[in-house]
């Protein structure tokens, strides 16, 4: 079988939740034929899979040009979504693309910036299959008149794209619920959780003596920026030990200013390696309370071995229970559930062990991608 993936942005070496998950999900089936479009603003012509990922077969096309990082360039700063991918492409028309659609078996768009033109290019015989990461008007801040105007256009958008589209991938329960409700039309959906490779599951140290120090993992997401503002109430009050230590791990850190921020928050910005925290920390972090999709982080603290402190709407997604694969928090308990886990290791060790295995048994990257592509080979006569 022959897939097409396209995609807004550079996929290898997967770091972020979206890359993560676009590469994760045909990572297991070496008889399937990757070849990846992205637009990207990083000059590279291509890049050959077999070095990439021994276990099958992956090309990595990253197309460029200066009218996309230019045009990439204000949008970033506007801090508006991608909504001119497609028009780029209209006015390119870049001729791998073409090439790649005319001759693939399965397309897949991951998001839903770039899939109003490759519909349009793509042979009607050919099924195009929309990979949702978010319900994506859900991360359009619609304070102003403006961002109000702007999430209307991603809800056109999206609506268009779930319409058109042979299927549907969503990452919960909860956004196949919302799309639904929302646009009420909606394709063949096929539920496809969020996981970690199967490598990455660690064999199971003990919680115990690094209950004093949590790890949270973000880019410069706003939903992770508000995370990351809860931290700091967290880190404030009266109930959070007092020796209890934040580390804050990602691009998310350069919102933040360590002079307005608590002593026991510290931020370490962006980093090559997280291995040394895993080492030191003991606690995974997750107090998310806005966003869409599902937070990868979760599972990569459970697959590592924390004991993990969560909202439950940081849980969506996944199928976790309180008290036995992790435990739930408001916001306002948060600093009591971190007292009480330093407390008694006996029974974060325990919860700990039983989320990591309950990642092993359903969340790696490796058994969510046999379900993936069996789901995809339906579409093959």
């Amino acid at each position: 079988m022959h897939v097409t993936q396209v995609a807004p942005y550079p996929v290898y070496p997967p770091r972020s939740g979206g890359s993560k998950r676009i590469h994760g999900l045909v990572s297991s089936d070496s008889s399937v034929d990757i070849v990846r479009y992205v637009q990207s603003s990083v000059t590279v012509d291509g890049l050959n899979g077999n070095e990439l990922c021994p276990t099958h077969t992956t090309t990595e096309i990253r197309d460029t040009s200066l009218l996309q990082s230019a045009v990439g360039v204000l949008t970033g700063w506007l801090g508006l979504p991608l909504l001119h991918l497609s028009p780029v492409l209209r006015v390119r028309r870049p001729a791998q693309l073409t090439h790649e659609l005319a001759r693939t078996d399965v397309v897949v768009v991951e998001h839903p910036w770039q899939f109003p033109y490759v519909n349009e290019l793509t042979p009607k015989s050919t099924p195009i299959v929309y990979s949702s990461h978010n319900v994506e008007p859900e991360l359009v801040n619609g304070k102003t008149r403006f961002g109000r105007f702007v999430r209307r256009r991603v809800a056109r958008l999206e609506a268009a794209v779930l319409r058109a589209a042979d299927a549907a991938v969503v990452v919960s329960e909860r956004d196949r619920q919302v799309y639904q409700d929302k646009y009420e039309i909606i394709p063949r959906t096929h539920l496809v959780p969020n996981g970690v490779p199967v490598e990455s599951v660690s064999s199971g140290a003990t919680v115990q003596g690094r209950l004093s120090r949590g790890l949270f993992v973000g880019s410069d997401h706003p939903p992770n920026v508000e995370a990351v503002d809860n931290i700091c109430r967290i880190a404030r009050a009266d109930e959070t030990p007092e020796d209890f230590v934040f580390d804050i791990v990602g691009t998310v850190c350069r919102r933040f200013d360590n002079s307005d921020i608590p002593d026991s928050v510290q931020l370490h910005g962006f980093v090559d390696s997280l291995d040394p925290f895993y080492e030191h920390c003991g606690v995974g972090l997750n107090p998310i309370t806005s966003g869409s999709g599902s937070n990868v982080k979760l599972v990569e603290y459970l697959a590592r071995g924390l004991a993990v402190i969560s909202t439950e709407f940081g849980t969506r997604g996944y199928n976790l229970d309180d008290g036995n694969h992790v435990f739930i928090a408001t916001l306002e308990n948060f600093g009591t559930a971190l007292r009480r886990l330093s407390e008694n290791p006996a029974k974060a060790t325990a919860v700990a062990r039983r989320g990591r295995q309950r990642v092993a048994e359903r969340y790696t990257w490796e058994s969510l991608s046999r379900q993936y592509i069996s789901f995809l080979e339906e579409f093959i006569d």
